[in-house]
Order: structure tokens, then C-alpha cells, then sequence
């Protein structure tokens, strides 16, 4: 059997072909790789976004500092974990793009050792120490399969263990959201009971400064009656004057029995003492009228004898 360039060249076609479809499987496993580190990215966006809102809402709520210190420290955490369970995806995708590397390389040989058994028998003893290389080859690559199959149980535990570290976490998260829907009822039932108790302060100062000026209309109207019982007539005018605005402010309370009754009081003190006042001025102008006649009568009297002495 005669070697030529020709039979050399003859098995370089499915070597070329081999090469090309191994290129497009890499290409393959890094664009899934890429896509996972995407999806990874996007989920770890995702759980930032939830973790922001939680703490927006847990700050509008007025939540206790504990609870947003217990939850900053459990976001920190779930980083922590997604950091570790992206580093995992990583490692198993690089392992699964050394395992395709592997099977190309086993294909590659194959085809190699279906191009050697095609050449001349020349070539015997080169196929046999191939094959003795393919051999250790071989071997060596079942311990590095072996040594990746650990590899992926070993992430395969971690990916469990984050996993349950995660649900433990987002366990600890929906508790303290519990917490804090349950301090933002209890603040909202207090703010309302502090409001309740606000109004009922501002209606009690009202009603002890509205009993006050009660307190002082019914002492001025005492006062009002003594000063015209002696005839102060300086003093009843003071009371009078501060009387009207007193008055004034209690009509809107007119419809009570006891303010009724002394703002009737004060206007019949208002109305005898100006009818007192009317008496008091009459029976001082007929006392003034008739001490004018007479000591007109005793003038007349002293003229007369003053006349008739001269006489």
C-alpha cells in the first residue's frame, strides 16, 4: 500500500469539520454561561429591589431602629449568599465547558486514531504508542472526571445549604415584616388615641376657661347688686361696662337653665339700678328745689325785717 498526499489529505476534511463544530460547542457553552450570569445578575437585582422596598416600607411605618438593623443585616446576608451561590453557577459552568472541551478531545482523538488505522502499516508502531498514549490519556481523563463529579457534589451541597441559608432568610424577612405591619398598627392606635386625648384637653381648657368668665360674670353681678343696694354709682358703671362683653360672649350658651338665669339677672340689676338711678336724681332735684325756696322764703323774710327796721 503506497502513502500519498492524497490519502494524507483525505481525512483532514472531517478533522476540519470536527474542529469547527468543537468551536461552534464553546462558543455554545459560553454563551450559556453568559445567559446564566445574566439571569443571576437579574434575579440579584430583583431581591435588591424587594430588600429596598421592605426597608422603605419598614422606614414610612416608623418602625423600631431594631428591626431596621435586623433587616439590614439580613440583606447583607442574602449578598453574601447570592455573591456565593453566583461564584457556585460559575464553577459548575466552567466545569461543564472543561467537560465539552474533554469529549472534543476524545473526538478528536477517535478520529485520529480512525486516520491512523487508515495510513500504512508503517505506521503500526506509532499507532500502537498512541494508543498507549491515548490509553494514559484516557485514564487521566476518568480521574479528572472523577475529581469533577466531587467538584459538582460539593457545589451541588453548597447550592443546597445556600438555598436553605436563602429560605431561612427570606423566613426571617416576612417575621420582621410581620413585626412591623403589627408597630405600625399599634403607633396608628396610639396616634388616634393621642388625637382623642388632644381634643378632650382643648374641650376640658375651653370648659374651665368658659366656667372662669361663668365664675366672674356671677361675682361682678354680686357686686353689681351690692353697688346699687349702697348707691355706688362710680363703681356700678365699672361693673356695667365690664358686664357687656361677658354677657355678650354667653348668648351663644342661652339655651342652659343657669346662664338664662344670669343674663336675666344682670339685665334686671341693669334695669333697676337705671331706674334707681332715675328715683335718686328726681328726689335730689325736689331736695335742691325745695332748699332753693327756702332759703328764697328766708331771704324775703330778711328783706322784709331788714325793711321794716329802717322804717
Amino acid at each position: 500500500m503506497e502513502f500519498s498526499p492524497a490519502t494524507a489529505a483525505a481525512p483532514a476534511a472531517p478533522a476540519a469539520a470536527a474542529a469547527a463544530a468543537a468551536a461552534a460547542t464553546t462558543s455554545a457553552a459560553m454563551h450559556s454561561q453568559l445567559e446564566v450570569s445574566v439571569q443571576l445578575k437579574a434575579e440579584e437585582e430583583r431581591e435588591q429591589q424587594q430588600i429596598e422596598g421592605i426597608a422603605a416600607a419598614l422606614k414610612a411605618a416608623k418602625s423600631h431602629s431594631l428591626i431596621d438593623e435586623r433587616i439590614k443585616t439580613v440583606a447583607a446576608e442574602i449578598k453574601a449568599i447570592e455573591a456565593e451561590i453566583l461564584e457556585a453557577v460559575r464553577q459548575q459552568a466552567g466545569l461543564q465547558q472543561q467537560q465539552q472541551q474533554q469529549q472534543q478531545q476524545q473526538q478528536q482523538q477517535k478520529q485520529q486514531k480512525h486516520q491512523q488505522q487508515q495510513q500504512q502499516p508503517q505506521q503500526q508502531s506509532q499507532d500502537q504508542q498512541q494508543q498507549g498514549q491515548q490509553h494514559e490519556q484516557q485514564e487521566q481523563q476518568q480521574q479528572e472526571q472523577q475529581q469533577q463529579q466531587q467538584q459538582q457534589q460539593q457545589q451541588e451541597q453548597q447550592q443546597q445549604s445556600a438555598t436553605a441559608r436563602v429560605s431561612e432568610l427570606l423566613l426571617m424577612v416576612q417575621q420582621a415584616q410581620q413585626v412591623a405591619a403589627s408597630s405600625a398598627a399599634e403607633a396608628a392606635g396610639l396616634c388616634c388615641s393621642l388625637r382623642r386625648m388632644h381634643a378632650a384637653k382643648t374641650n376640658l381648657t375651653k370648659t374651665i376657661g368658659l366656667l372662669r368668665l361663668l365664675l366672674m360674670t356671677i361675682a361682678a353681678a354680686e357686686q353689681l347688686r351690692e353697688a346699687a343696694l349702697y348707691r355706688k354709682y362710680a363703681a356700678a358703671a365699672k361693673l356695667l361696662l365690664a358686664l357687656q362683653p361677658l354677657c355678650a360672649l354667653f348668648q351663644v350658651y342661652r339655651h342652659l337653665p343657669r346662664v338664662a338665669a344670669l343674663l336675666q339677672q344682670q339685665q334686671q340689676l341693669r334695669q333697676g339700678l337705671q331706674q334707681q338711678l332715675l328715683d335718686d336724681y328726681e328726689s335730689a332735684l325736689r331736695t335742691a328745689a325745695a332748699a332753693a325756696a327756702a332759703a328764697a322764703a328766708a331771704a324775703a323774710a330778711a328783706a322784709a325785717a331788714a325793711i321794716g327796721a329802717r322804717s
